[in-house]
């Protein structure tokens, strides 16, 4: 009896001490998810939850593998995924709606210019959400709430997560909510187009390769078909979709062209 008392003592203290030797930030961040930061967060994208797992998934960068029970948490990969596509088409729509007599090749160029990389970090930044990524102690030393490609992708998976949690409708209503002053701006659009010259002019004034485009595949009906352009400079690739050839080389060009501008490719600088 008095060795089964033992060691149940000896487990809960052991339970105990586990339980303060904690790694800090896991422990912290898991404070996140009580209900003042899960308000504060839901009245900054102006919208709430009813499924509150999926703003958790959204939150959750792939670097965090475990929480302070030790059960694996999903990250917002999956979500990432799905809110990619989602956001492109309710920009698209926007965009449709708002310059109908922009033709179609116009209207892509402007929606590469709102869905690249530092539109969606910006975003972030501007509604202050960037300290709610759930990461891993040592992404967060290595300035991981400041990388461009961790903002974006942690909006795309929020705007995936408010998809499945009340469909599209209310995605749409928060993404038009968060870019109503962009999409109503005066809009410069001769400084977006022709990227496939700007990209040929950055890359000579940095004494690098021309860059090299390639058709990756044509699907569709024969009369409305979509292009996926593979645009090359130095080992380094960019992808873009169009209903010709030169609308999605020029989507390519864009996302390789704000690639290098962004000081996302640091062998390019």
């Amino acid at each position: 009896m008095w060795k089964l008392l033992y060691n149940t003592i000896l487990k809960k203290l052991s339970g105990l001490f586990g339980y303060f030797s904690i790694n800090k930030t896991e422990y912290e961040v898991e404070q996140c998810y009580d209900e003042y930061c899960i308000a504060a967060l839901e009245s900054s994208i102006q919208y709430k939850f009813k499924d509150p797992s999926l703003l958790k998934e959204a939150l959750t960068h792939p670097s965090y593998r475990l929480n302070i029970t030790n059960k694996k948490r999903k990250n917002y990969e999956r979500l990432e995924f799905l809110g990619d596509k989602v956001f492109n088409l309710i920009i698209a729509n926007l965009l449709y709606m708002k310059y109908p007599d922009m033709n179609e090749g116009q209207i892509s160029i402007m929606q590469a210019y709102f869905v690249k990389s530092e539109s969606l970090a910006n975003m972030v930044r501007k509604l202050q959400l960037e300290g709610f990524i759930v990461m891993d102690k040592s992404e967060v030393k290595s300035g991981g709430r400041q990388k461009m490609r961790n903002l974006e992708n942690f909006y795309e998976a929020l705007i995936g997560a408010i998809f499945l949690d009340s469909g599209y409708d209310a995605a749409c209503k928060i993404v038009s909510q968060h870019w109503c002053d962009q999409v109503n701006s005066n809009i410069n659009y001769e400084q977006m187009r022709d990227y496939k010259s700007k990209l040929q002019e950055l890359t000579q004034k940095n004494n690098k390769s021309i860059p090299t485009y390639k058709l990756i595949s044509k699907q569709g009906i024969a009369h409305e078909p979509t292009f996926e352009i593979m645009v090359e400079l130095e080992g380094i690739s960019a992808y873009g979709k169009g209903r010709s050839k030169k609308v999605a080389e020029q989507n390519a060009a864009s996302a390789l062209y704000y690639m290098i501008v962004e000081n996302k490719l640091q062998q390019l600088q």
